[in-house]
């Protein structure tokens, strides 16, 4: 799918054993290793724009925007055009979409359909087992979360489109920040590329993984425009921070139920960056979901909230530069591991 080597993501990480440690103890300081980080990551141009979404081969290469949370202590730091870079959200939207369909049937309904197990296969795989799509954020599980959200949550509706404008009122109270509309440029350069999700919505439906009955084009189009929706970090680092906080924003309010919030990390530790999660996790700590167009959402439960976007995508599919500066950001401050006993003092 993209030329890059795969065993480039693995030489950079042995390279990170050089980075100098340290241990935080005021947010100036903190403020400086990351912008080092950031200026580091910029340099980074190994990677390719994602090709199969002719809108996103458009994207300039060399935006580079980052936006980090420390929950303990609430501290902020944005680095590149954050509010002026807006992106869509793409792939990142799966763990918005179970969210949704979870909050309002439950984990364990969503789970008769769509599974939390991983499997190395690419994003677009039409694989399901015994019936059922194995993870959120594989494109058969979207697709048939959101044949959920259509049928059994909103049974009544006379159009997708109008399910759709209620999602995205739960993905602004989630992200928060400024307006989040829909980019129709991309949603129709999607819908006409979408050869591969109409194949794997028709073996949906033929294995009946779907609910029965369900418009398979209305699935399609209401994925698509959920996809399309346009970001920026600062709303992914938002995400994040109620993911990382079961399911509170930074007010404190609970906006999403505390076993939503945890079921949607299990789904991306499991499969948010596809083939890549695995040893992602093994090396950062840290549990992400990524999208093609270059957005990275990243987490640990009560520790931080990461927002990142650069288009340069690797083999996996993943944002080169989001890899990177989540990888040395780890290093450079180890007690941000999902399973670090110390405390983060940030």
């Amino acid at each position: 799918m993209y030329s890059e080597s795969r065993h480039t993501e693995e030489r950079e990480a042995h390279k990170l054993v050089s980075l100098r440690r340290v241990a935080p103890t005021n947010c100036r300081y903190v403020n400086s290793e990351l912008s080092q980080i950031f200026l580091r990551c910029g340099q980074n141009e190994d990677g390719a724009l994602n090709e199969s979404i002719p809108q996103l081969a458009k994207q300039d290469p060399d935006l580079w925007a980052a936006s980090v949370i420390f929950i303990a202590s609430n501290h902020k730091v944005n680095f590149g055009p954050v509010t002026d870079t807006r992106f869509t959200i793409q792939s990142i939207v799966k763990i918005l979409i179970y969210a949704y369909a979870a909050s309002h049937l439950g984990v364990l309904h969503v789970s008769d359909r769509v599974k939390c197990r991983g499997f190395a296969v690419p994003y677009n795989s039409d694989k399901t087992t015994e019936g059922c799509a194995p993870n959120v954020c594989l494109n058969s599980g979207a697709l048939t979360a959101c044949a959920m959200i259509l049928k059994l949550v909103h049974p009544k509706a006379k159009q997708w489109l109008h399910v759709f404008y209620t999602f995205r009122s739960f993905v602004q109270k989630i992200c928060g920040g400024d307006i989040i509309e829909c980019d129709y440029d991309t949603y129709h350069s999607e819908i006409s590329t979408a050869a591969s999700n109409r194949a794997i919505l028709a073996k949906l439906s033929k294995c009946g993984t779907l609910p029965a009955d369900v418009d398979t084009e209305d699935v399609l189009c209401f994925y698509t425009s959920c996809c399309s929706l346009l970001v920026n970090t600062q709303h992914l680092a938002n995400m994040g921070l109620v993911l990382a906080k079961t399911g509170k924003n930074e007010s404190g309010k609970q906006v999403l139920e505390p076993r939503v919030a945890q079921a949607c990390l299990a789904q991306m530790m499991q499969a948010g960056l596809y083939e890549q999660s695995g040893d992602f996790f093994a090396i950062t700590g840290l549990l992400a979901k990524s999208g093609v167009s270059g957005g990275v959402v990243a987490v640990a439960h009560k520790k931080i909230a990461i927002g990142l976007f650069s288009p340069r995508l690797n083999a996996y599919g993943n944002s080169t530069r989001a890899v990177q500066f989540i990888r040395e950001l780890s290093v450079t401050i180890p007690g941000i591991h999902q399973l670090a006993e110390d405390d983060l003092e940030i």
